[in-house]
């Protein structure tokens, strides 16, 4: 029996596009492209340092970024921040976030969470050696 070639070309393409379908598929699922985002809501007295696309680091681990900065009314900097599903119960209504900028590098927020070990002491310990640091005030959790 003879294939054609038509058919052979034709099912030469079909699976090549099968094949790059499912290698963009692969990388939209380990990028978290499909993955449950929430949004948390900091305040501060200024958003001096502040930027849009800005990794949030809990010890060590890039777990989410910056989305929004917004002014209130009352002149209060809101700082929207996206976090997966998986990095949420790092972060807690008593969190306390830093913003961390080297003199060489990218700015991020740090979250430290009281849960256990004193993150607040380490946070206080961190922040007198930091320069350029801006503590939130409070976080609230926003699902969207």
């Amino acid at each position: 029996m003879t294939v054609s070639r038509e058919l052979k070309v034709g099912l030469f393409i079909v699976c090549t596009a099968v094949l790059l379908a499912a290698a963009l598929l692969y990388l939209a699922v380990g990028k978290g492209v499909f993955e449950t985002m929430h949004t948390f809501t900091l305040s501060s007295r200024s958003g001096d340092g502040f930027t849009e696309g800005m990794p949030v680091d809990f010890s060590g681990f890039n777990i989410g970024k910056v989305q929004a900065l917004e002014l209130n009314d009352k002149g209060i900097v809101l700082i929207k921040i996206k976090i997966p599903d998986r990095h949420v119960k790092w972060v807690r209504s008593d969190s306390t976030f830093i913003l961390y900028r080297p003199l060489i590098g990218v700015a991020r927020a740090i979250i430290y969470a009281s849960s256990g070990e004193d993150y607040a002491v380490a946070a206080r310990a961190a922040a007198a050696e930091w320069a350029g640091r801006i503590r939130a005030e409070r976080a609230e959790h926003v699902l969207d």
